[in-house]
């Protein structure tokens, strides 16, 4: 594969999605591989809806914190667009996550995952979208890198006949007062958050279901099993202060992912 896009060199495609199809590609300009991540023609065709990601996207590329990927331009050619990242050649979360991991190794992913959304905020930028799949672990280092950071304004902002088709933001991941059109907040966060280290530690979410109003229903209505009831090998203690995250009521949770990391 050797196509051209403005000075950008495409060298393979690397994942593809209902919103994007992401490429690594040679920048000549940076004398380095980046991630282009192409969006679709269709979300492209929607121009207040471009206007309000390309406000987004500019916040999102003057974050700088060790646990975020960085996002380097929103840029455009006719009517392509697509937005320039940091690449890394690192498996993501969800490759790892065929069996659960250790608590230990658990709730250090947990902490930088954390502490990337914290950073965010305090510059007024939600997540939205924390998922196995946007979080990049080194094997060696142990380091993570959480990605895609502004995506779920085009989840939300996309026609409603099309939401069924897209996994942005993830059912299984998102906090319930998101279906009823809460915007992305800090405690949603705290939420998805939670369903992570859930994952994490089972190897399953806590609620699951093929519609996303299943999933939703489920999680107003039910209360999650404890972990260690899912996994014997998660400390007991645990139990609460992870579903104590996954409280259907954003009150009821802690009010910051670091409330979180402090108790666990």
């Amino acid at each position: 594969m050797q196509r051209t896009m403005r000075d950008y060199v495409l060298l393979e495609q690397i994942g593809s999605t209902g919103l994007a199809t992401v490429y690594r590609a040679a920048d000549p300009l940076r004398g380095q591989e980046v991630a282009l991540k192409v969006l679709r023609p269709y979300i492209c065709a929607d121009e207040a809806l471009m206007e309000r990601f390309s406000r987004e996207m500019e916040r999102v590329a003057r974050l700088r914190h060790p646990n975020i990927l960085s996002v380097y331009a929103t840029e455009a050619d006719g009517p392509r667009r697509w937005i320039t990242m940091q690449y890394v050649l690192w498996p993501t979360l969800r490759q790892w996550l065929q069996q659960p991991i250790p608590a230990v190794k658990a709730m250090t992913i947990l902490r930088q995952v954390a502490e990337a959304v914290e950073a965010a905020h305090r510059e007024g930028i939600s997540h939205g979208d924390i998922k196995p799949g946007n979080i990049f672990l080194d094997p060696e280092t142990g380091q993570v890198l959480l990605s895609d950071f502004g995506m779920a304004l085009l989840g939300e902002g996309i026609s409603p006949g099309m939401k069924p088709f897209l996994n942005t933001p993830l059912p299984t991941y998102m906090a319930p007062e998101r279906s009823h059109g809460v915007s992305p907040n800090l405690q949603s966060d705290v939420y998805s958050l939670g369903v992570l280290l859930y994952d994490m530690l089972t190897g399953t979410v806590p609620f699951s279901g093929l519609y996303p109003a299943t999933v939703q229903t489920r999680q107003l209505s039910s209360a999650a099993r404890p972990p260690s009831q899912v996994n014997p090998d998660v400390p007991q203690e645990l139990d609460a202060i992870i579903l104590k995250a996954l409280a259907p009521h954003p009150e009821r949770r802690y009010e910051t992912p670091g409330e979180l990391v402090k108790a666990l």
